[in-house]
């Protein structure tokens, strides 16, 4: 066999990789902010090569944020980017990092083989957001009148936003940015997540059953409850609300044990009576922020900041199921058990069908005390319901009807003071 030998001279022409900069994470801003600073992370000039980097910024929304300044030396790792948003000027904009290195030859000059990158970074203003802050997931509700509905999913929860949509940037665990619906997948690491609202938002629960009020944390200047699935109580949210002392699942379960019964008038009733956490004079609920241990009780179902006799009404008119089927006025009797002493809940009982012919057996009773039997007295309290002219204004003439067997039975009630 012959062989040939022949020699090849082979350039190999050296790539410049393209410069580097640590991801952007989208911030939320409420309207109105100050100056916001950047710091711009891990800037290399890519592939080892120890290149010279220069760094400027442009806007993509001059009309809602300022002009883009970027401080950096050239040579460091890190720099900083400062804007400020525009007075009055909310919704959604970015600004574009351009990065350049100066290429094989070390020269800004003779840009034919310098490499470039931009990166975006993406600023919401006074638009409902999630973001990472401080390693924490921070959901913020920024618009007026908006709900979040709860909703267990098979591997998480979700939470979906009416009106509006989530502005942030997905994460793996938490998906739905621009839609209307985040998911928050638990088979994955989901961090800690917070959301955060006003008086004007609300909460709600496809499923209430499925949900618990949670852990607490007392922060300097901050109360946070939580709801948390009943068969998980990892999948939690952070609850930065208003009305503290107010069960967001379901008001009347003033006990939280997923069940609204008699049971929560009468731990609410021994409240008023105990003063636990009630300035019994007048009825002001203590700051959860002042307390030694949180009770894991929510005695405000209305929400006002005041136990009260009301907040048990409320709860009794919940059980009171008052419907005769007809347009005709009827006589409505509400029931008390009850005994000058009290004494420890033996079992919560209802609803009442002890009264005689005629009677509307929409009654409740408000529970059953271990003790004998001759210590417990009846309360029956007769109102006339007022007529009802159509269908439509049914529901509310029996909740008039209940409001007031129920005042004239607490005023009734000696031993509550």
């Amino acid at each position: 066999n012959e062989t040939v030998s022949r020699t090849f001279v082979i350039v190999v022409k050296a790539v410049n990789d393209a410069p580097t900069l640590d991801a952007l994470d989208a911030i939320a801003l409420d309207e109105n902010a100050g100056e916001q600073t950047i710091v711009l992370g891990g800037i290399d000039s890519g592939g080892g090569e120890g290149q010279l980097v220069r760094i400027t910024a442009s806007n993509g929304n001059p009309g809602k944020l300022s002009h883009p300044v970027v401080s950096y030396t050239e040579g460091d790792e890190s720099g900083t980017l400062k804007f400020t948003p525009l007075t009055g000027q909310m919704g959604v904009s970015s600004i574009t990092v351009h990065l350049e290195d100066s290429g094989p030859d070390g020269s800004f000059s003779s840009s034919e083989d310098n490499a470039m990158a931009a990166y975006d970074l993406w600023i919401g203003v006074g638009v409902t957001s999630f973001t990472v802050e401080g390693g924490k997931l921070n959901l913020r509700l920024r618009e007026a009148g908006q709900e979040v509905l709860f909703r267990e999913t098979m591997n998480g929860f979700s939470l979906e936003l009416s009106p509006g949509l989530w502005f942030g940037a997905d994460t793996g665990s938490v998906t739905g940015a621009d839609s209307n619906v985040l998911t928050f997948d638990s088979s994955m690491s989901v961090p800690t997540v917070e959301l955060v609202g006003d008086t004007t938002n609300s909460l709600e629960f496809a499923d209430s059953s499925a949900w618990r009020m949670g852990s607490t944390v007392s922060e300097p200047t901050r109360f946070l409850r939580s709801v948390e699935t009943a068969a998980d109580s990892s999948r939690r949210v952070y609850l930065d609300w208003h009305r503290d002392w107010q069960n967001v699942i379901d008001s009347s379960d003033i006990s939280n044990d997923g069940i609204v019964s008699a049971f929560d008038a009468l731990v609410l009733i021994n409240e008023l009576a105990r003063g636990s956490v009630t300035n019994l004079v007048t009825g002001q609920l203590e700051n959860p922020l002042n307390l030694a241990q949180w009770p894991g009780t929510y005695y405000d179902q209305n929400g006002d900041g005041i136990a009260s006799t009301l907040d048990a009404l409320r709860v009794l008119n919940r059980l009171a199921v008052i419907d005769n089927g007809s347009a005709e006025g009827e006589e409505v009797a509400v029931a008390l058990v009850t005994s000058e002493e009290p004494k420890p809940l033996k079992s919560a009982v209802g609803p009442y069908s002890g009264w005689g012919e005629g009677w509307d057996a929409g009654a409740v009773l408000l529970g059953q005390f271990e003790g004998p039997a001759d210590s417990f007295e009846q309360w029956p309290v007769v109102v006339e319901k007022p007529k009802m002219k159509d269908h439509q204004g049914k529901d509310a003439d029996q909740q008039q009807a209940v409001d007031v067997a129920m005042v004239h039975l607490l005023n009734e009630m000696d031993w509550l003071s």
